[in-house]
């Protein structure tokens, strides 16, 4: 793999959310780095991802 060249902390209040958001950055080339993370704040339950984008490389 290249070089990160692109990092985006994706966040979302419920799993189903936070997949639609992973998914949609999948197809603009982005990869999960890590696994989730799931916290609250103020009773309000979220769930977050590290997306990054890799430079390409050339042959």
């Amino acid at each position: 793999m290249g070089k990160i060249i692109e990092y985006r902390a994706v966040m979302g209040d419920h799993p189903d959310q936070l997949t639609h958001c992973v998914n949609s950055l999948l197809k603009e080339g982005f990869q999960p780095l890590g696994g989730i993370c799931a916290t609250n704040k103020e009773d309000q339950p979220y769930v977050l991802q590290a997306m990054v984008k890799y430079q390409e490389l050339s042959n």
